[in-house]
């Protein structure tokens, strides 16, 4: 049974919220209700409840907007015992309960961001969304309102993977109050090694040592993206790698994909079925030897699994590598050093 809180509300607007769900079942026949019975008890109402003694007048719309978002995930198969994404079903269970003071301002406009985030994070494979979730509840009290909270949570979303995130998160990060940006980004042990603008030059460069703020620069293997598509990765042949524009691509007879990839993360996002007219081939900065020998930015390394590469091409400190008969690129990057 659903609490008084929640079935109050809901007979409020009962007449809305019936049309809507029916409006929605038309749309996907196989949405269950016997479910989203279940997901009102067991999700929604613990949240209504807790935004009902966060701020009582703000039940009516929380419930509105909680109804509608959950019948949305239900019906798309983000939530629920088929959804595809459990760290959204973690978003609801533990998340959404603990920022009700917050939900109560914008509801709708919170849950839905935190669920995308939640969805973002599960469709990348390299992505940590435990760890998202974590820092986010630790670190959501920080947060002095509902807009530093939404930007607190990309970047969150930056350092637990999504790479492509990186430009976004950084200028939002930036807002963050000062003491949080170090927590932000997984660094608390920098702060007063550092400071603040010295931590915002080395971001900016996207390959800083986060084990030693003063660590030389040196070259290291640090992602590998792609895959076979019929073993759950991107390409349907072997890839190839170049450079245009300021980005690196990869692509294969298909598609092709712009590779994003920094300290946190590695990432490939779908660009267009052609790859952009660029450089065909390395630049003259990185020389690679058959031996698997590195030569970058002035720092040296020897790779074994690079000896039989194919394909490589080089942006500022990133160097992205394809091997003979394999689907994976590799990334290889000059890590530590300032900012660039």
């Amino acid at each position: 049974m659903i609490s008084s809180v929640l079935a109050e509300a809901l007979a409020r607007q009962r007449e809305r919220c019936n049309a809507r769900f029916a409006f929605t079942r038309r749309l996907n026949r196989r949405l269950d209700p016997d479910e989203f019975k279940r997901i009102l008890r067991e999700r929604v109402d613990p949240v209504v409840q807790a935004i009902q003694q966060a701020e009582a007048a703000a039940v009516d719309q929380a419930a509105a907007a909680l109804y509608d978002l959950s019948l949305e995930l239900l019906a798309a198969d983000c939530l629920g015992k088929s959804a595809r994404y459990p760290l959204v079903d973690q978003v609801w269970q533990r998340a959404l309960p603990a920022l009700a003071d917050r939900l109560a301002a914008a509801p709708r406009r919170l849950a839905a961001a935190l669920s995308n985030a939640a969805c973002h994070l599960s469709l990348e494979s390299g992505a940590n969304g435990p760890l998202w979730l974590e820092s986010l509840l630790q670190l959501a009290g920080q947060c002095p309102g509902l807009d530093s909270l939404l930007d607190l949570g990309k970047v969150l979303a930056w350092r637990c993977g999504l790479a492509h995130f990186r430009e976004t998160a950084l200028t939002v990060w930036q807002s963050l109050p000062e003491e949080l940006r170090f927590a932000a980004v997984g660094v608390p042990h920098w702060q007063g090694q550092i400071s603040t603008d010295e931590l915002t030059a080395r971001l900016h460069n996207p390959w800083p040592d986060l084990e030693n703020p003063h660590a030389e620069p040196h070259l290291a293997v640090m992602a590998r993206v792609g895959g076979f598509r019929g073993f759950g990765g991107k390409f349907l042949t072997l890839p190839r790698v170049m450079a245009a524009d300021g980005r690196l691509y990869a692509y294969d007879q298909e598609c092709c994909w712009s590779i994003h990839a920094d300290c946190f993360g590695a990432t490939l996002q779908r660009y267009g079925p052609d790859p952009p007219p660029g450089l065909p081939s390395p630049p003259a900065a990185v020389t690679l030897s058959r031996q698997g020998a590195v030569e970058l930015a002035g720092c040296r390394g020897v790779f074994p699994l690079l000896r039989e590469w194919m394909s490589m091409a080089v942006m500022g400190p990133t160097l992205a590598v394809c091997v003979d008969r394999s689907f994976w690129i590799y990334i290889v990057a000059v890590i530590g050093g300032g900012g660039a």
